[in-house]
C-alpha cells in the first residue's frame, strides 16, 4: 500500500504517468528509480489477492472482502451491507477483513480520483509521457442555501434586512448547514461516472474509517507509520472532502496551512498549486460569512491567474455541467474544473457579486460604489445577471440620485449604457446621475433611444454615445483591470 500510494518525486523533465491508475507500476517508481525488472502487474489486483490470501490464513471472514472486479460503488455497497448485517462486529476475524478492504478501496479510489484530476501527481510507467492537462479545482456552489434554524418572524426580518445574519461573521460554525452536495459530470472536461463515483466511495469510506473508534485508531497508527502526512493528494482529497460535505471551517485551516507551506517554497507565480489553492480559499472564507478575506484571496489570485489569450471580445466560456442522474434540485451542485483562466474567473465573478449583493440587499446598506462596482461585474456574462441589474436600477430609482465616478471607465454594455441614458430622461425618472464622463472618441456608433434628448444634457448624451464605441472591448481584459486597479475599493467596502 505504501508503494502504490508514493507520490510523484521525479524532476520536471522526468516522465509522469497518464490520467488513469496504472496497470504496471515499476518498483521503486515514485522515488524516481527506473528499474525495468521491478515491474510489477496489475498492482491493484495483486494486493486484493494478497488480502483474500492473509485472511484465509488467519481464519478472517473473506465474505466480507468485495471482488476486485465489481465497480467502486458496488464494492462500497458491499462492505457496507456486510457491515450492517452483521451484529458480531467486534470480533477480530470480521473487523480486520473488513477494515484493511475498507483501506485498500479507500486508496485505489483516491488514486484513481488524484490520478483523474491532477495527472502529474504520480510516477508510474517509465515510458509514460507529461500531460499537459492543468490540474482540476472543485467549485463550490455558492448559490446553494444553508438550512435555515430560524424561527419564521426572525426569518421574514432578516430577508427584509432587518437583522444580520450571525452566520455572516462567524467563521467557526462547522455544523451541517448545507445541503448534501453531488458532483457534476462533464464529459468534455474528463469528469465521467467513473471519476465521480472514485471521488464518493473515498468519501464514503473515509467516513466509514473514521466513525468507528477501533478502525479510527488502525488508521490513525498506520496513516502515521506510512508518513502520510507528506502526500499532498491526500491533502488535497481531504480539502475536497471538506467542500463536498460542507465542513468550511476544517478545509479552511487546510487549506490555510497549505498556503502557508506553498508561500514557503516558491514565488506563487511559478506555483500553479498555489492558484488552487487561493481558489478554494475564496470559496472557504465565503461559506463562513467572511466576505472581505474571500475578496481578498480573489484579488491575490489575480495577480497569479495567466492573462487572456483572446483577443477580441470574451473568452470561450466553459461548457454547463451535466446534473447527475436522479439527483435532487435541493443538493448543491459541485463542479470539478480545470483551473484556468477561462474557468476560474466565471467562479470569482459570481463570488464577488454575491457578496455586495448579500451586503447590499440583504443588510440593507445601500452603497452607490458597490452598486456601481457590481454594474462592472454583472458584464461578464450579460445578460446572466439581467434581473439582479434592474434590482440595482429599481435601488437607485428609489434613492433619486446615484454617484459612480469610475463608471465610464468599465462600464461598456449597450443595454446598460442605454438604461442609464433613460434614466436621465422625464419618463425614466429624471435621476441625478454624477458618472463624470470623460470623452475618448467622437465616433457614433450607436444611437442612445427612449427620449434622453428631450431632457437630458447634450453634454451627458454625447458622453453615452461616446461611451458606446467601446461596447465592443474585451470584457475579460476590462474585469482583470479592474479587479487589479480597483483593488483597496473593492477590499473596502466589503469590511
Amino acid at each position: 500500500m505504501v508503494y502504490l500510494s508514493q507520490p510523484n518525486r521525479r524532476s520536471e523533465t522526468s516522465p509522469v504517468s497518464p490520467t488513469g491508475p496504472p496497470d504496471v507500476l515499476t518498483q521503486g517508481s515514485g522515488m524516481g528509480v527506473q528499474d525495468k525488472d521491478g515491474m510489477l502487474a496489475n498492482p491493484w489486483k495483486n494486493l486484493h489477492q494478497l488480502l483474500i490470501l492473509i485472511s484465509e490464513r488467519c481464519d478472517w471472514v473473506t465474505k466480507c472482502i468485495p471482488s476486485h472486479e465489481r465497480s467502486f460503488r458496488d464494492q462500497w455497497q458491499h462492505i457496507s451491507g456486510s457491515h450492517d448485517k452483521n451484529e458480531d462486529f467486534h470480533s477480530s476475524t470480521l473487523r480486520k477483513p473488513t477494515f484493511y478492504a475498507t483501506v485498500l478501496l479507500f486508496l485505489r479510489a483516491v488514486f484513481k480520483y488524484a490520478c483523474g484530476i491532477d495527472p502529474n501527481q504520480f510516477a508510474s510507467m517509465s515510458n509514460a509521457t507529461t500531460s499537459q492537462q492543468p490540474a482540476m479545482v472543485l467549485l463550490d456552489d455558492l448559490e446553494s442555501k444553508k438550512k435555515s434554524k430560524r424561527h419564521k418572524h426572525k426569518k421574514r426580518k432578516y430577508e427584509a434586512g432587518e437583522l444580520r445574519d450571525p452566520g455572516d461573521s462567524d467563521g467557526s460554525d462547522d455544523s451541517p448547514q448545507f445541503p448534501p452536495a453531488t458532483v457534476c459530470l462533464n464529459k468534455s472536461l474528463g469528469i465521467t461516472q467513473e471519476l465521480v463515483d472514485s471521488f464518493q466511495t473515498a468519501v464514503d469510506c473515509w467516513q466509514f474509517l473514521t466513525s468507528h473508534e477501533l478502525f479510527e485508531k488502525d488508521l490513525t497508527w498506520l496513516l502515521h507509520r506510512w508518513k502520510a502526512e507528506k502526500w499532498q493528494w491526500l491533502t488535497a482529497f481531504q480539502i475536497d472532502k471538506f467542500i463536498y460535505r460542507g465542513e468550511f471551517g476544517q478545509c479552511l485551516r487546510l487549506l490555510q496551512d497549505e498556503h502557508k507551506s506553498l508561500a514557503q517554497i516558491q514565488p506563487a507565480e511559478e506555483n500553479p498549486v498555489m492558484l488552487k489553492t487561493l481558489v478554494q480559499m475564496t470559496a472557504a472564507y465565503f461559506r463562513l460569512g467572511q466576505y472581505s478575506s474571500a475578496c481578498e484571496m480573489t484579488l491575490n489570485a489575480m495577480w497569479i491567474l495567466p492573462e487572456s489569450t483572446s483577443e477580441g471580445g470574451s473568452q470561450k466560456r466553459p461548457p454547463s455541467p451535466e446534473r447527475q442522474p436522479h439527483s435532487s434540485k435541493h443538493l448543491r451542485q459541485l463542479q470539478l474544473v480545470p483551473c484556468t483562466t477561462s474557468m476560474v474567473m466565471p467562479f470569482f465573478v459570481q463570488l464577488l457579486l454575491l457578496s455586495y449583493k448579500k451586503k447590499t440587499f440583504h443588510h440593507g446598506d445601500t452603497n452607490d460604489s458597490a452598486l456601481g462596482h457590481m454594474l462592472v461585474l454583472m458584464q461578464y456574462d450579460w445578460p446572466k445577471e439581467e434581473n439582479l441589474f434592474f434590482e440595482v436600477i429599481k435601488r437607485i430609482k428609489k434613492e433619486g440620485e446615484f454617484a459612480y465616478t469610475i463608471f465610464f471607465n468599465y462600464v461598456v454594455c449597450a443595454d446598460m449604457l442605454e438604461e442609464f441614458a433613460f434614466l436621465k430622461t422625464e419618463e425614466g425618472g429624471k435621476i441625478k446621475l454624477d458618472l463624470t464622463a470623460t470623452p475618448q472618441s467622437s465616433q457614433r456608433q450607436r444611437t442612445i433611444t427612449r427620449g434622453v434628448s428631450k431632457g437630458g444634457k447634450e453634454d451627458f448624451k454625447a458622453a453615452m454615445e461616446r461611451q458606446m464605441t467601446r461596447c465592443g472591448e474585451n470584457v475579460d481584459q476590462l474585469l482583470r483591470k479592474f479587479l487589479t486597479t480597483e483593488r483597496d475599493s473593492l477590499l473596502q467596502l466589503l469590511m
